[in-house]
């Protein structure tokens, strides 16, 4: 998986904020948050266009457009209160906006730091939600240490009702909780951690190419992750395998009681 990260490497992308005033305080966070991606940042002002808006190009062209709140809310709010999670989940136009906007972040590398986890928990729910609007499919992930699932538990009841559709949900992590035994769910613990306790990564497949989707991450140093995260269903098809042929026989598969 560590090499999957050092493989990429970043595009030449802008991200510009459209008709914003300097002191907007929601660009300003926006623009904090994307320091970490190797990603330019700038502004202008245009009579003829509407307010407070983000394009994200490469050179001359417009990869993407969101409005400055939809990105803040899911960016910013949705990683403290998970409210605005549920909202976009029932919003398909408001779902595919945001995927939208993150899918043309494809393969871009990030290092993110003081916040640890938390950018990663964004996009871990975009690709969480592609997950359950495929029937069937599998999803792999892995969180580290499975406490995690067991601390954050709007996290643990995602895949409760990822399994109770019918997604394979497969999950990687040092074995400091036991996950309850749910069907369609299997857990594979890293007794010692030297395998994925420094990864997280969720890796998500269906019949449909359109539920392609992978964030693998590492952290490099205490809350310090330096990664990346696809939508390119073959590239996805690779980590997949990599998960199930590479780190599966160095695991052990906790059995159900």
């Amino acid at each position: 998986m560590r090499d999957f990260i050092q493989s990429r490497k970043s595009a030449n992308r802008e991200l510009i904020a459209v008709n914003a005033d300097t002191d907007d305080e929601r660009v300003a966070e926006i623009r904090r948050y994307f320091e970490r991606y190797d990603v330019a940042l700038s502004s202008f002002r245009d009579e003829t266009l509407p307010d407070r808006f983000l394009l994200l190009t490469e050179g001359e062209r417009c990869l993407a457009a969101i409005d400055v709140d939809t990105l803040y809310d899911y960016l910013i709010e949705t990683l403290n209160s998970g409210s605005f999670a549920h909202r976009s989940a029932d919003d398909p136009e408001l779902f595919h906006a945001i995927q939208a906007f993150l899918t043309n972040l494809d393969g871009t590398v990030y290092t993110v730091e003081r916040e640890g986890k938390i950018p990663l928990v964004g996009i871990s729910r975009v690709i969480e939600q592609r997950a359950g609007r495929t029937k069937g499919g599998t999803i792999h992930t892995g969180v580290q240490r499975l406490s995690r699932l067991r601390d954050e538990r709007e996290t643990w009841e995602t895949y409760v009702r990822l399994a109770d559709r019918g997604t394979d949900v497969n999950l990687y992590g040092v074995p400091d909780w036991r996950p309850p035994a749910t069907d369609s769910m299997t857990v594979f613990a890293d007794e010692d951690g030297g395998t994925v306790g420094d990864l997280w990564f969720v890796v998500s497949q269906g019949e449909d190419s359109d539920a392609a989707s992978a964030l693998v991450a590492q952290e490099v140093e205490a809350e310090t992750y330096t990664g990346f995260w696809t939508f390119d269903p073959e590239y996805v098809g690779e980590i997949a395998a990599y998960v199930e042929n590479e780190l599966r026989p160095d695991l052990t598969r906790l059995r159900d009681e």
